[in-house]
């Protein structure tokens, strides 16, 4: 697997987590229990900023470009998932929104808002990795990809703020760790 493809799957995978606490967050809300706003508001500090700072500018500025052009088929799923890109920022509100006013607005708003951020998150990153990676794999020559694990490779964008993604990286960890049960507990 290229490098960069490496780094997207990586972002993926994290954002992937992500929707697994907010589903699991949702469903405490359904069977009537209570979530934990402090692990909530990490969500939202994560989603707000990770996807639109670090992760879309990678795949907008660096492989839409590499792939702009080369079938009628990568071109209408680019515009696509531009479209998405835009939309999450609307989704991300809501959920924003309905962290910030929960519990007083009680559970039905939280809930629907996590469900549908969470949707999103896993509907897209299932298009990215398994349409958009693989039609990347079979139209980009060898030297495209070059360019492409240039700009992108082992650590990101060139310029990336490395200690913000240290931040997001232990911000993801911290999420992770209060929100998912222990395996085999």
């Amino acid at each position: 697997m290229r490098a960069s493809l490496r780094v997207l799957k990586g972002e993926h995978l994290a954002l992937k987590g992500i929707a697994r606490v907010l589903k699991m967050e949702a469903l405490v809300l359904e069977r009537g229990g209570r979530v934990d706003l402090e692990v909530l508001r990490d969500v939202v500090a994560y989603v707000r900023e990770f996807p639109m700072r670090f992760h879309h500018p990678k795949e907008e500025m660096v492989l839409f470009p590499a792939l702009s052009g080369r079938s009628p088929e990568v071109d209408a799923l680019i515009v696509r998932l531009s479209d998405e890109h835009a939309a999450e920022e609307r989704l991300v509100r809501r959920l924003d929104q309905a962290v910030a006013a929960y519990p007083g607005d009680g559970d039905a708003s939280l809930i629907d808002a996590a469900k549908a951020y969470a949707a999103y998150l896993e509907e897209h990153v299932h298009l990215e990795d398994h349409h958009l990676f693989v039609l990347a794999e079979r139209l980009l020559p060898p030297s495209a990809w070059d360019a492409v694990d240039a700009m992108l490779g082992q650590a990101g964008l060139a310029g990336e703020d490395t200690a913000e993604l240290d931040r997001f990286a232990r911000l993801h960890l911290r999420i992770m760790d209060a929100a998912l049960p222990p395996f085999g507990g």
